[in-house]
């Protein structure tokens, strides 16, 4: 297996000093052959080999450096899971897919929770991915996304800058 290039939408950088943190932590981890972090642009471009880290590692590391990654969450209700290997097999096949953070299956609640970076893998994506593995998908939820990831992270960080101006005006 070659190594994999993943582009993560970044969440709360305010400087090319925030850029400078996440590229140094990025690149020091094992598995990672390079990071770019573009401050104007918020996101990360990682070369990693899948074999030696996993995507979920990478963005727990950039979370532990005081960041973020936006990232959506799919929830697949599906009526033929029905044991503890199949959760298994699924959660393996689906974090092996470009994109995918991560999955957790369950045969007892018959779903499927997939983390994914919706810059390389869409809902429809997965959801083919395991109708071709034989599942049938009765439900979605996370669907429905109407505005696009700029505007979310926009939003997320509008809200933050509100609170923070007023614990400054309210203890100032």
């Amino acid at each position: 297996m070659e190594s994999k290039i993943e582009k993560l939408k970044l969440i709360g950088m305010h400087c090319a000093s925030c850029a400078v943190t996440i590229e140094k932590k990025l690149k020091s981890l094992n598995g990672v052959a390079d990071a770019i972090v573009n401050f104007a642009a918020e996101e990360a471009e990682i070369r990693y080999d899948p074999r030696k880290i996993t995507l979920k590692d990478i963005v727990n590391a950039i979370r532990n450096v005081g960041y973020d990654v936006y990232k959506e969450e799919a929830y697949f209700t599906v009526e033929n899971i029905s044991s503890i290997d199949e959760e298994s097999i699924i959660e393996n096949k689906l974090k092996s897919l470009h994109g995918v953070i991560d999955v957790s299956a369950s045969h007892i609640a018959k779903s499927i929770s997939v983390t994914f970076n919706p810059l390389s893998i869409k809902i429809d994506d997965i959801k083919k991915y395991l109708e071709n593995m034989g599942y049938k998908i009765v439900s979605i939820k996370g669907e429905v996304e109407i505005e696009d990831v700029e505007s979310k992270v926009l939003k997320r960080e509008i809200v933050k800058l509100k609170k923070l101006l007023q614990y400054v005006f309210f203890y100032h």
